[in-house]
């Protein structure tokens, strides 16, 4: 069964590794809609654009966002290159998450999100906490505003400014923030948040969030309580390896690897986050501070109630956590071994001295089966990908083999010739792997299948790669000595194709049978997606789980009565049709969906695509009749219809008797008369004796019935 999550408004599709939530609407950058306080997700740092993955991508310990902080200066020229063309519609972000607040060029900076999206708005203000009130954002630098970004470049965006991120959580482009107003409002310790704002290129951005903001800087806790108080002085020699991993993912946001050490002298555990361009630790000076650059280890900022974990660089001891804050770590390589000598000063002042002598290596060949009688394996397909220090070549054997080989090489074509497979990492070589990092298997390598399943990985130690070419058609050879000196030997003749991302159909979703559906729905649910525009969701439903969603444009006039085509034009008097999946599901569309589960999700079984065809409204006397005539996107034909009594009234509209004004209606009464209000089902709302105009506040998102005496009108919030 296919399940697509919904969360109130928010539906979405499974992914290979996780599920992602996505409000039914374009340009709609949240995952969901809060009304509770939101969440903290906070940092002792503000986040670099290029880092923020942590946000979404559920990384381990070492990936959190605590451990992401840069630099808080931006260099580098300045420009608006990284923001999209102007969006038709508003860009309304909804965020969940604080990050950050801190002092920055002008003021204090402060950083909010959501899974799609981190805004950062720069409040040009003395204060070290959110301040209250109305700000215009403007480039005056006065006391009182928001800073207007000055654009940005890859590294770094000056505020304020939107990151907006892709569904696997990579950056994709920014919105500059040049114009606008942005309102504070606090109560009881819950902020709110509103931010109407027009970017460099002419989008509108509107941004709201509710929930905490308590400043990072400013914090009363007591981050290193877990330190002795009384300064003192250790010094120590370590002699076992505890732990060693090395996080390389941090190298695709222009990040040094970190390397994580444990080690231990059976009593006490020292704990280092050490930062380096290399995926092999090399000899070196790590100074003990807050960047994260390259021959950096990470300054500890004691223990983290959010993550509830402590931080950094550290000594754990019986008599507490010791959290280093200066100092060095000096790396040095002594044949196979290492020497790692630590000078560093905790956060109470204590001085830590501590060595450690022996092997360091974070990759594991456990994987390896033991020494085989010699493997000879003959693939029958390849491609080969292009990447930023060479070439990888993949080829398969049926359904038990795939050879994985990486070609250091400036080409980026495959070149012809003898390449030592060695470890020395130097042009025309061919890498031999160092094993599994905990995440990945490093090139060069084989992955073993039975029936299907994996079963083990053969890791290339040493030997040599022949490849030659003949109009288009390789000849490859492999002969190699893998990490438990099994013998290898590799084939492959004929064409190796570049490998081409396949691109994404955003209709996947929706099944390729045909089908002819029907639904009769029982419920009408009218929101107002972006009223200024006249865009409007038509939720129908029933009992039987079915489910549709129009979004509607009303007509020039804003009417709601008429045929309304669905097509992409996004004109007066039309129905958006369906672009299908892309960081959620995009209205019109149909679908069937389960029963909530004990969170109030639910999920859509299937999904239908609306593309085509007409939504017909109509108000005849006391009866509202929706009817929808639609193609799907693979060519079902979907059929909905609705009608409810609208409480026996005679629907002759008065032109003058009723307007909207800021969720209010006013009445144009005249003394004595009863003024009624129902909603479309019929149900009476409200009821007064009128001295005059009549002014009654309503809720957004329906269309209500007004009755002044023998007068009625239609009146759409």
């Amino acid at each position: 069964m296919m399940a697509i999550c919904v969360s109130l408004l928010s539906y979405a599709a499974p992914r290979e590794l996780q599920q992602i939530k996505s409000q039914e609407a374009v340009n709609v950058l949240t995952l969901n809609t809060r009304k509770a306080p939101a969440k903290q997700v906070q940092s002792t740092h503000r986040l670099n654009k290029a880092q923020t993955i942590a946000l979404s991508a559920n990384l381990s310990k070492e990936g959190k966002v605590r451990n992401m902080a840069r630099k808080p200066q931006l260099e580098g020229n300045l420009d608006y290159t990284l923001e999209p063309e102007k969006q038709a519609q508003p860009v309304v972000i909804e965020l969940d998450s604080y990050i950050y607040s801190g002092t920055y060029d002008n003021g204090l900076l402060v950083q909010l999100s959501n899974d799609l999206c981190v805004v950062g708005l720069e409040f040009v203000t003395t204060s070290q906490t959110v301040p209250v009130g109305t700000f215009q954002i403007n480039s005056s630098l006065e006391e009182g505003t928001v800073t207007a970004s000055k654009g940005g470049n890859d590294e770094d965006d000056d505020p304020s400014y939107v990151w907006v991120y892709d569904e696997d959580g990579y950056y994709a482009y920014s919105y500059y923030l040049i114009s606008g107003t942005v309102s504070v409002a606090e109560k009881n310790g819950i902020y709110t948040l509103n931010v109407e704002a027009q970017t460099y290129n002419g989008s509108t951005v509107l941004i709201s969030y509710e929930g905490e903001m308590e400043s990072t800087q400013t914090s009363t806790d007591d981050d290193f309580s877990k330190e002795p108080a009384e300064p003192t002085q250790l010094d120590l020699k370590l002699n076992e390896l505890v732990d060693y991993t090395v996080q390389t993912i941090y190298s695709y946001f222009d990040m040094p690897n970190q390397h994580n050490l444990q080690i231990t002298d059976g009593e006490n555990i020292l704990i280092l986050e050490l930062w380096s361009d290399a995926t092999v630790l090399e000899s070196g000076t790590f100074t003990i501070d807050d960047t994260r650059d390259d021959a950096t280890a990470t300054a500890s900022t004691g223990y983290d109630d959010d993550w509830e974990e402590d931080t950094g660089c550290r000594l754990e001891t019986a008599d507490g956590i010791y959290y280093l804050v200066s100092g060095t770590v000096v790396v040095e390589k002594t044949g196979t071994g290492y020497k790692v000598s630590v000078e560093a000063l905790s956060a109470n002042g204590s001085e830590i001295k501590a060595v450690f002598e022996g092997e360091l290596n974070p990759y594991s060949f456990d994987d390896e089966p033991a020494k085989q009688s010699d493997l000879v394996i003959k693939a029958d397909s390849a491609i080969f990908e292009a990447d930023d220090d060479g070439i990888v070549i993949e080829m398969i054997s049926g359904n038990e083999y795939v050879v994985y080989m990486k070609l250091f090489t400036s080409a980026t074509s495959i070149p012809s010739g003898e390449f030592e497979i060695n470890d020395s990492f130097e042009p025309n070589t061919v890498a031999a792997s160092l094993g599994y990092d905990g995440m990945y298997d490093e090139p060069s390598c084989i992955w073993i299948y039975t029936n299907g399943q994996y079963a083990g990985t053969f890791y290339l130690e040493s030997g040599k790669v022949t490849i030659s070419e003949n109009n288009g058609v390789y000849s490859i050879t492999i002969n190699a000595l893998s990490y438990n000196e099994t013998v290898i030997n590799v084939t492959y003749e004929g064409k190796i194709n570049e490998y081409q991302e396949p691109e994404d159909d955003p209709y996947e979703y929706e099944t390729d049978e045909v089908s002819v559906i029907n639904m009769v729905a029982t419920s009408l649910e009218i929101r107002d997606w972006y009223e200024d525009y006249g865009d409007y969701y038509l939720i129908l439903s029933n009992t039987s789980r079915q489910r549709a969603v129009i979004d509607l444009f009303t007509t020039a006039e804003g009417a709601f009565g008429g045929v309304f085509p669905i097509d992409f034009s996004e004109q007066p008097g039309t129905v958006w049709a369906s672009s299908g999946y892309d960081e959620g599901v995009y209205p019109s569309y149909y679908g069937t969906t389960t029963e909530p589960d004990e969170d109030g999700t639910i999920y859509l079984e299937t999904v239908y695509f609306l593309v085509g065809g007409n939504v017909s409204i109509t108000f005849e006397n006391d009866l509202c009749k929706i009817n929808v005539v639609a193609t799907s996107a693979h060519g079902s034909k979907i059929n909905i219809s609705y009608e409810e009594v609208l409480s026996g009234l005679e629907l002759v509209e008065t032109a003058d008797l009723a307007r909207v004004e800021n969720n209010t209606i006013v009445v144009a009464a005249q003394a004595g008369e009863t003024v009624e209000i129902y909603n479309l089902a019929g149900q009476s709302l409200y009821q007064t004796l009128a001295n005059g105009e009549t002014r009654v506040a309503m809720h957004n998102g329906q269309i209500l019935i007004v009755r002044a005496g023998n007068r009625v009108a239609k009146v759409v919030l």
